[in-house]
Formats: structure tokens, sequence, C-alpha cells
């Protein structure tokens, strides 16, 4: 009898060990090698070779004999510069999927991976040469030990009503993070305000178009797709492009009847914020916009909504009226610094 209660007591531990809940980790409950990714863009303002290509109209200031006196000193100065900041955007190293634009050719990308910033990891590029005039391209950097890359793709933009006009392409990858999970990746840098709205802003239109294009024939197979958008689209959050083509919300309560949700929303009215300042004033040209998937989601990596800009002190150049503004590397002259624009980043973190 002593023996029978022994029995019976031992399995009745059993099996309320086996009914007890187990303290699964967030790495655990989606496999994911890793706890969060970081996703970044910067624009890195005309990061050119040392060579004239004569296809491309642009260019040949960005040599040693060129107008810009583009030697290898201010090459090489640049490459340290851009490997400071993209090591401190990825805390320590570069982030695992990092967005570029204004470089102009696979040789500058070679290049910026043998600096300091991608040596832990295994960094490889996507880019392609575009028809922009000036020959400066997006392309996107990624950690191949972090991401795999399923698909990808060159979009071009063509203007119908500007047959001439030429701008660079869409970068578009898809990816698929270590924990098997699958999302799309739109690297963006469209055309510039420099001729005015009137005439700059249906350019921009055409190109959100493209990628609306693209987001319709993803979401047409996969309503659930997680998508995100980066770059530099030269509008702001409200402008056209952003709010009405790609409809990308404002605030969460728009989701309802958006599909994208804008993650610099939380930092637009704060005028001491932005990516770009142009004569003073602040402003949201590059961005980072997520599929509402992205959002409040229990399975896989989800997003806050909440992207944030690198403005570190030693970045920055302040002006006579103590007012900062990226330090950047040409303007009427040589100044050195590191590029007319900040990087935006956005983590995701696994569920």
């Amino acid at each position: 009898m002593r023996y029978s209660n022994t029995i019976i007591f031992l399995l009745l531990l059993v099996f309320f060990a086996c009914k007890a809940p187990k303290n699964l980790t967030q790495t655990e409950t989606n496999n994911c090698l890793e706890d969060s990714i970081r996703l970044a863009f910067y624009n890195v303002e005309n990061l050119f070779d040392l060579k004239d290509n004569p296809d491309k109209e642009g260019d040949e200031d960005f040599t040693p004999e060129g107008e810009r006196e583009w030697t290898k000193e201010r090459f090489d100065k640049k490459i340290s510069d851009l490997s400071k900041v993209i090591t401190s955007l990825g805390k320590g190293s570069a982030p695992a999927l990092l967005g570029l634009s204004e470089v102009e050719n696979s040789s500058v990308l070679d290049a910026l991976l043998e600096a300091p910033a991608f040596a832990k990891g295994a960094f490889k590029y996507l880019h392609k040469d575009s028809p922009d005039r000036r020959g400066i391209d997006v392309c996107l950097l990624y950690n191949s030990e972090v991401v795999n890359i399923i698909d990808w793709e060159a979009l071009k933009i063509n203007f119908p009503k500007e047959p001439g006009y030429t701008s660079r392409d869409i970068v578009y990858a898809k990816v698929a993070f270590n924990n098997n999970e699958v999302a799309h990746i739109l690297v963006n840098h469209w055309p510039s305000r420099y001729e005015g709205m009137a005439i700059s802003e249906p350019r921009r239109v055409q190109a959100a178009t493209v990628a609306k294009n693209k987001i319709n024939k993803i979401l047409a197979k996969d309503e659930t797709a997680k998508i995100v958008l980066m770059g530099d689209f030269n509008d702001e959050p409200s402008n056209k492009s952003l709010k009405h083509i790609i409809q990308a919300a404002q605030s969460k309560n728009e989701l309802q009847t958006c599909d994208f949700y804008n993650t610099c929303n939380h930092m637009v009215n704060d005028k001491t914020k932005g990516t770009y300042n142009y004569k003073g004033k602040w402003s949201f040209l590059d961005q980072i916009i997520v599929s509402k998937s992205f959002l409040n989601t229990t399975k896989g990596f989800s997003s806050n909504g909440e992207a944030e800009v690198l403005a570190e002190k030693w970045m920055l150049y302040y002006g006579k009226k103590n007012e900062p503004k990226p330090n950047r590397t040409y303007g009427y002259k040589y100044y050195g610094g590191f590029s007319d624009h900040l990087p935006i980043y956005l983590d995701l973190v696994c569920n």
C-alpha cells in the first residue's frame, strides 16, 4: 500500500508539471535568433568614386581635377566618417538592414563594406546602376547572418509626361528574417524639390505610384504581408505622394482605412527634430513607413510605430545662432562633414 501511494504521488507530480505553463522567452516563442532587428536609412550625400563616367553629366565634378576637388584623401575621410555614423546607428555595428541613397556605384559600396562598421557580421548589398542623370543610386545593405534575400529587383520609374526625365530606381527586396518570417523592403530616393513644388511634385507622385503598384501586387497575394518603405522621399508625411498615394496614416486612428503607418508621426510637430535642415527649418524628408501588419501583432517581429533620428552632437554643425544642422560634406565649398541628412532608424522586436 505504501508503494502504491508513492507511485500515485509521483504520477500526480508528472501530470501537474506537464500542465504547468512554460515561461517562454520572446526568442523561444517565435524561434527568433535575435530579440530585435534594426532597420535604418541614410542619405550619405554624394558618395562618388574618383573617376569620371562620361555617360553621366553630374559626376565629373567629383574627381581630383573636378570642381569639387574630390581627392582620395577626401574620399577616404568620407568612408571613415560614414563608418562612424553607421556604427553609432547600429549600436556598435551596422544595422541588420540599412538603406542608403546617393551612392554612385558598387565600387564605393565595396570600399564602405571594408570599413569598421561592417566588421561584425557578413554584410552584402543589393544595388543596380540607375538612369539617374547624376549617376547616384539607392541600395540595401544587409547582414546575411540575420537576413536572407529571397528575391529582389530594381523598380524603374518612368515619367510619361516627361520622357526625358530620369530618377533613381527603387530597390525592392523580399527578405526572410532568421525566424523564417518574410518581409518586403522598398528603398527609395524620390525626385528632388529643386525646381519648385509645381514642377517637382508630380514627379514624386509618379515615384509613389510605382511603389504603390508594387505594394498592391504584394498585398493581392497576402493581405497581411509585412512591408517597409524607407528612404529620402523629398516630401513631408503630409504631402500628396505619401498621404494620398501611399496612404500612410498620420495617426493610429486612421489605420482602419489605411494599410500603412508613418513612423515619424510622433516627431513631425517637434520643431527641433528632423532629418534635413533648410535655412534653419527642420523637416522629415527621410522616413520609414510600415504596413499596419507590423503594429499590434503577436506573431514574429513587430514595431511600436516610432522611428528615431540619430543626431549626435559630433554629427552636427552649429552656426552663428548656435542652431544645429547636419554637418555636410559639401555646400558652396568643401566642409568635410558627414552628410547633409541625418539617418533614421526603427527597431523591430520579436514577440
